[in-house]
C-alpha cells in the first residue's frame, strides 16, 4: 500500500470521527454571558410574532424581531431589530415591514400588547447592556401612530431576559426570567433560574416587582397574557434528569403585586415539551386557556376560569407547534380558536365557559418552525391567518375555518 493511500485512509477516518463528534455533540455560540443558544438555533433569523389589535382605532398589525438583513455579526452576536406591519383583515397581505426598534445588538423576541387607552406596550430582551451577563429586559411604549412615548432604551431588569408582557386595564405587565443555569434543557444547553413578574402604570411610574421563585427550582420561558383586572403567568419549570418539563402556572393581581390565594400550581402529572405551551385569555367568555404539548407529542389543553381554577381538561389532541398562539374567532356563548398544528397544519377547538370540542384539523405543506408564529381570523370569520417567521421571512399561511 502506498504511502498517499494510507495518508488518504487517515484523513478520511479523521473527518468521518469529526463529523460523528459535531453530530454527537453539537457546537455551541454563546451570544451573550448568560443565555446559551445553539449554533443551529432558528431563533438566530428571526424570533417573536406578535399580532395586536389596538382597542381605540380598531387597526391590526403584526410585530416581530428579525436580523433577515443584518445577520449576526463578526462575533456571532445577532443582531434583531422590531419590526412593525399594518394588517387589513378583509385582505390579509404580508407587505412592507417599518423599523420599530433598532441597536447595535439584539432585541428578541418582541412581545408587543396594547393598553386601553390605544398605546403599544413592546417589551424584549436587549443585548445592549453593559455587564449583567450582557443582557436587560427592557421596553417601550408607542402612541397610534407608532411615535415613541417612552422611547427605547426602558429597563425592566438589568440581567432580565426572555420575557412576555400583556395589559390589564391600568397596568403593564412583564413577565421574565432572572439569570442562566448551565446544562439540562434543550439539547444540555441550560435553563433560567427564577422568574419574576414587574407591574407599573402606563406612564411606567409605580413599577413593582414579585420574584415568584427562590433558586431552589430551575424556573424558565415565561408567557404571560392578561384580562382586565389579573394576569395568567405560565412558565416551565426544569425537573432533574428527564428531557420533558412541569408547566407552571399562577394568577397574579397587579392591583396587589401579589399572587392570588391560589398561589403557584405545578402541573406535576404533565411532561411537557420544552417551550412548546402557550396561553391565552377569552374576553368574551371570562376565561383562560392553556394548551401544552406533551413529551410524546399529544397535547392537552386546559380551561381555567378567572381565579386559576382548572375547569376543563381536553386530552388526546394533536401536538401543537413551538412558539405559536391561536386564532380566536368570538362569537355568542362560544370561541372558536385555530393552533397551529404541529409539524405542520392547523388545529380547529370550539371553546364554552365549561368545556372544549375538537372541531378538526386542516393539512398544510408547511412545516412550523419556532421562531414565532401569532394567529388571527379574517374579518369575517371564513379564514384562520398565522403570521409565522420562517427562515429568510415573514409568511402568511390561511385555513379556512369549517366551522359555522
Amino acid at each position: 500500500m502506498s504511502r498517499n493511500y494510507k495518508i488518504s485512509i487517515f484523513l478520511l477516518s479523521l473527518i468521518l470521527s469529526v463529523v460523528v463528534l459535531l453530530l454527537v455533540f453539537p457546537a455551541v455560540i454563546q451570544v451573550s454571558n448568560s443565555v446559551v443558544y445553539g449554533a443551529d438555533d432558528q431563533r438566530e433569523a428571526a424570533h417573536g410574532m406578535n399580532f395586536v389589535t389596538n382597542p381605540v382605532t380598531g387597526e391590526s398589525y403584526i410585530f416581530w424581531s428579525d436580523q433577515y438583513d443584518s445577520g449576526s455579526d463578526s462575533d456571532g452576536d445577532w443582531t434583531h431589530d422590531i419590526y412593525y406591519q399594518q394588517i387589513s383583515l378583509d385582505d390579509p397581505q404580508i407587505t412592507d415591514k417599518h423599523v420599530l426598534i433598532s441597536a447595535p445588538e439584539a432585541q428578541e423576541p418582541a412581545s408587543v400588547s396594547c393598553t386601553s387607552d390605544g398605546e403599544f406596550f413592546v417589551t424584549f430582551e436587549d443585548g445592549n447592556t453593559k455587564g449583567y451577563g450582557g443582557l436587560s429586559q427592557r421596553y417601550a411604549t408607542f402612541d397610534k401612530d407608532m411615535s415613541p412615548v417612552k422611547a427605547y432604551p426602558q429597563t425592566v431588569a438589568l440581567g432580565g431576559h426572555s420575557g412576555h408582557g400583556a395589559c390589564t386595564s391600568n397596568k403593564m405587565i412583564t413577565f421574565w426570567s432572572n439569570e442562566w443555569v448551565d446544562g439540562g434543557g434543550v439539547d444540555n444547553l441550560g435553563t433560567g433560574k427564577d422568574v419574576c413578574v414587574t407591574s407599573m402604570n402606563y406612564d411606567g411610574s409605580k413599577a413593582r416587582t414579585l420574584k415568584l421563585t427562590k433558586g431552589k427550582t430551575r424556573e424558565w420561558w415565561p408567557i404571560v397574557t392578561a384580562s382586565k383586572s389579573n394576569v395568567l403567568l405560565v412558565w416551565q419549570r426544569y425537573i432533574k434528569n428527564h428531557t420533558y418539563s412541569n408547566v407552571c402556572y399562577a394568577v397574579y393581581d397587579p392591583s396587589t403585586g401579589k399572587l392570588n390565594y391560589r398561589g403557584i400550581q405545578a402541573l406535576k402529572n404533565i411532561k411537557a415539551k420544552y417551550y412548546t405551551y402557550n396561553a391565552v385569555y377569552l374576553r368574551n367568555l371570562n376565561r383562560y386557556v392553556i394548551n401544552i404539548t406533551t413529551s410524546n407529542n399529544k397535547s392537552i389543553v386546559l380551561l381555567l376560569n378567572s381565579s386559576g381554577k382548572i375547569v376543563y381538561k381536553k386530552t388526546g389532541l394533536p401536538a401543537f407547534a413551538r412558539e405559536a398562539s391561536p386564532a380566536v374567532l368570538t362569537k355568542t356563548g362560544a370561541d372558536t380558536l385555530c393552533y397551529a398544528k404541529s409539524p405542520s397544519g392547523a388545529t380547529f377547538l370550539r371553546v364554552t365557559k365549561n368545556g372544549i370540542r375538537y372541531v378538526g384539523s386542516a393539512k398544510s405543506t408547511y412545516k412550523w418552525g419556532y421562531r414565532g408564529t401569532s394567529g388571527f381570523y379574517t374579518k369575517d370569520g371564513k379564514v384562520a391567518c398565522f403570521a409565522s417567521l420562517s427562515k429568510d421571512r415573514v409568511v402568511l399561511k390561511k385555513f379556512k375555518s369549517g366551522v359555522d
